[in-house]
């Protein structure tokens, strides 16, 4: 295998690219890593980048807070590194801004080369369908620019198909599933009655009255069913919660962030978990542990297939019946066996030639 550039810099791409970067490291592979640090707060990846003891970030970039100042920044920066480091492959993952510009510049860097560098996504095909979602968007532009497109279940597969992209298309499961595997999960000794929350995504945030109204919806949720609510809170979100009008009352027990272990297990030892996030969504089928999408649409329908999740809409009554049902939680995750390696080999395989 050749030289490897690997681009992240959010929470999620950390977390899911922790395992394959691990596997470059057992083959003393030649690989750098951009760090772009998007995600703002130092507590938002620090706490990761420690924890999967990923120690070998060669480009941390400075970040702005301004969105487009960040991305024309990242973007020049990227590039620049590209043309220095020359390498033949680059691995983004997911559906982030900073994935997005990995794939752009290593697209620009590549028109440069006569098609001599291999794009490779990891978590491709991924739809909602939901184009008011940006993320939807980053979706199609990085799988349309890829080389080596590595989805997690055959139904990310035909997305890509029914779109007509030809290009390399594996089934490779999740990495979340060896992520997972970091963790030592624990059965807590006492009786835990709890419900989960984590709400952090762009459009709940930005609509003051939709996010005052779904607080309004889990706390009657935990009234009915005399549940605490448990809500590791993203730094953005706390800032917007401590407005006088969301009034939030002794339901809610509010933390900061957690690291990836006590996160797990918080989730492991929950009775149910309410969120806006796409990764808990695979992170708590592969748990069996039942969820509540407090979304629209999911980019994630498999879930939702095997009886794991249960996208809410909003809608209080379904909601109710949902967490009414006695439904044992039996089903099997979708999400494959040993999929970083999978990719590796792959990889491998493909980019030799």
């Amino acid at each position: 295998m050749k030289k490897i550039c690997i681009i992240l810099g959010t929470r999620p791409e950390i977390i899911k690219l922790a395992p394959f970067i691990k596997i470059l490291e057992e083959k003393k592979k030649d690989f750098f890593i951009i760090f772009t640090g998007q995600h703002l707060y130092k507590n938002m990846t620090s706490i990761f980048l420690s924890f999967f003891n990923l120690n070998k970030i060669k480009y941390q970039l400075k970040f702005y807070p301004k969105k487009n100042k960040f991305f024309k920044f990242a973007y020049f920066k990227i590039n620049e590194i590209l043309k220095k480091e020359k390498p033949d492959i680059v691995v983004v993952q997911g559906d982030t801004y900073s994935a997005l510009l990995g794939a752009l510049s290593a697209q620009n860097y590549k028109n440069t080369l006569n098609n001599k560098l291999f794009i490779c996504h990891i978590e491709a095909g991924l739809r909602s369908g939901d184009f008011s979602l940006p993320e939807e968007a980053n979706r199609i532009i990085i799988d349309n620019l890829s080389d080596l497109l590595f989805c997690p279940t055959f139904m990310q597969k035909i997305n890509l198909q029914q779109e007509n992209i030809k290009k390399k298309i594996f089934v490779t499961g999740s990495t979340i599933v060896d992520s997972l595997k970091f963790v030592k999960i624990y059965k807590t000794s006492k009786v835990e009655d709890y419900y989960v929350l984590t709400l952090h995504r762009h459009e709940l945030l930005s609509n003051q009255n939709k996010l005052i109204k779904t607080i309004k919806l889990i706390n009657n949720i935990a009234i009915k069913f005399n549940k605490k609510i448990i809500f590791p809170c993203h730094p953005r979100t706390k800032k917007i919660l401590q407005n006088k009008r969301f009034n939030l009352n002794n339901n809610f027990k509010i933390c900061p962030p957690l690291d990836y272990k006590k996160f797990i297990n918080l989730l492991y030892n929950s009775k149910l978990i309410i969120t806006d996030s796409g990764g808990i969504q695979e992170e708590a089928c592969i748990l069996k542990k039942k969820i509540i999408t407090m979304r629209n649409s999911t980019e994630r329908p498999e879930t939702v297939i095997v009886g794991a999740n249960f996208l809410s809409k909003f809608k209080k009554k379904e909601m109710y019946n949902y967490i009414n049902k006695n439904k044992l939680n039996y089903w099997k995750h979708p999400y494959g066996k040993k999929p970083s390696l999978k990719i590796y080999n792959y990889i491998e395989k493909f980019t030799n030639n």
